[in-house]
């Protein structure tokens, strides 16, 4: 079963994953919000510094997360390094409440959403 969420900066303290258009993402609800720090990882990687951004044409108005933790086939880093570093520099939030990284996306709806509405999570950079 999936699950669709929107993943968004906390407070813009961060700039975003994707385009506005493509902010949707959905993923099997056993994903573990560890795996969501590591996506958020890479993307903020890939994102160019706000001197030299520029707009690009979403092919897809929603990204997925597949059984095999892929992002548009593109498979999500799992070396422990690249873990360790996602899981001591950033965190997610739903409703406020920072998520621990072993909850599912199944748990997040149903204990801390607790919404009908589309699931809504933020990231932010850890407090050093």
């Amino acid at each position: 079963v999936k699950v669709s969420f929107v993943l968004l900066p906390w407070h813009d303290e961060l700039p975003e994953l994707i385009n506005t258009t493509q902010s949707k993402l959905t993923a099997n609800r056993f994903l573990r919000v560890r795996k969501l720090i590591l996506h958020v990882q890479e993307k903020l990687d890939k994102v160019p510094t706000s001197s030299s951004r520029t707009t690009s044409r979403a092919s897809s108005e929603r990204s997925s997360f597949d059984g095999n933790h892929h992002v548009h086939g593109h498979p999500l880093p799992t070396h422990s390094h690249s873990a360790k570093l996602a899981e001591a520099s950033y965190e997610i939030l739903c409703n406020d409440v920072l998520l621990p990284l072993d909850i599912s996306l199944g748990a997040v709806r149903q204990y801390v959403w607790r919404q009908g509405s589309e699931l809504v999570m933020h990231y932010r950079r850890k407090a050093q």
